[in-house]
């Protein structure tokens, strides 16, 4: 974890790294959301719904 840090750090000084705890589906629902315009309550419920 650090050594990655390190080369982020160095290739992209403003990233924020996280650790994602999210299954990788949550992602493309909130890519989905995005792209057809939904509002912010969208992608807060899909995050419930996949934190459950």
């Amino acid at each position: 974890d650090d050594r990655i840090r390190e080369l982020l750090a160095a290739r992209a000084p403003k990233a924020v790294p996280r650790v994602v705890t999210a299954p990788p589906v949550l992602g493309s629902v909130l890519l989905g959301l995005d792209h057809v315009g939904a509002g912010p309550g969208a992608g807060e419920r899909a995050r419930e719904h996949f934190a459950a």
